[in-house]
């Protein structure tokens, strides 16, 4: 972004296809609302499914209901889950959009700066759209521009090392915009690292107890 002059900055995410003009559909919404900082399509999976395209800032709260908290594959606590990951069904003001179908203006960007570059991966797309959304600028959710997303190809090779950077991310968050909660951010990254030695834990086990099962059926064919 700091070597490329253009009025617009598109985030895509290497694993996505847009879908039809959603491009040009996007670049014409910009054109026509100078006021809007950030806007995001609708993103979808290869079935249809809709992915989360609006997100919302992090909480403490909210943050148990997360797609990364365990607590999310708990059946009794899904309907929380999915209350935090509606998408809207027009074109609506959000708080925050998804990073992997972003577009950004460059006024504003003059204005709030660039990426913050301590997160990595996770969490700039919404630090960035509350930074604009504290300046002044719109964040809008515009359903009329499409885009196909591969869900988790990109980081699934590594998928322990993205969870990790998840936490990361989610820990230098509350620090930049919480910094008065200092002992509840520490707090915060006490639990997220128990949470993601549990995690890691639990996987482990789960991918060890299904090599052994394929290592005896194996054998039993032998």
């Amino acid at each position: 972004m700091k070597t490329v002059d253009a009025r617009y900055y598109l985030l895509f995410n290497s694993d996505a296809a847009a879908m039809g003009n959603a491009l040009d559909v996007m670049v014409s919404f910009m054109d026509a609302n100078p006021d809007v900082g950030a806007a995001g399509g609708l993103i979808l999976t290869e079935d249809g499914k809709i992915q989360p395209s609006t997100l919302v800032y992090p909480t403490y709260w909210n943050l148990l209901f997360s797609r990364a908290s365990l607590l999310s594959k708990i059946p009794i606590f899904r309907w929380k889950m999915l209350e935090i990951r509606q998408v809207p069904e027009d074109v609506t003001d959000v708080p925050a959009l998804a990073g992997g179908f972003l577009i950004l203006r460059k006024e504003a960007l003059e204005q709030v700066g660039l990426l913050d570059e301590r997160f990595f991966i996770y969490l700039e797309d919404i630090d960035i759209c509350r930074r604009l959304r504290k300046n002044g600028w719109r964040v809008v959710f515009n359903p009329n521009a499409r885009i196909l997303h591969s869900w988790g190809a990109s980081s699934s090779k590594r998928r322990a090392k993205a969870f990790w950077w998840h936490h990361m991310s989610m820990f230098k968050y509350f620090q930049k915009h919480y910094p008065y909660l200092l002992p509840i951010n520490l707090l915060l990254g006490i639990g997220l690292v128990g949470h993601y030695a549990l995690w890691w834990s639990i996987n482990t086990i789960t991918g060890w107890r299904a090599y052994r099962k394929n290592e005896d059926k194996n054998n039993r064919k032998i």
